[in-house]
């Protein structure tokens, strides 16, 4: 389950008063998951997006398609 959800559920809900979230959501097989999970916005994903390191390779990119002409 850890696999498939990756990346997609909010670090929030890792804290010690959502285990028994966590035990409610296993014990109904996810079906009252979407009434307390919280999921990430879109914001938070374009944020991650555009951190630096992202902003790096294009610029490595640019540079090497320089050096082959």
């Amino acid at each position: 389950m850890n696999e498939a959800w990756y990346g997609k559920l909010d670090e929030i809900n890792h804290n010690d008063a959502e285990k028994s979230m966590i035990t409610l959501g296993l014990l109904s097989f996810g079906v009252l998951a979407p009434f307390y999970v919280i999921y990430r916005n879109q914001q938070q994903e374009e944020l991650q997006e555009q951190s630096p390191l992202n902003k790096e390779e294009p610029q490595e990119q640019s540079s090497l398609n320089k050096d082959e002409q």
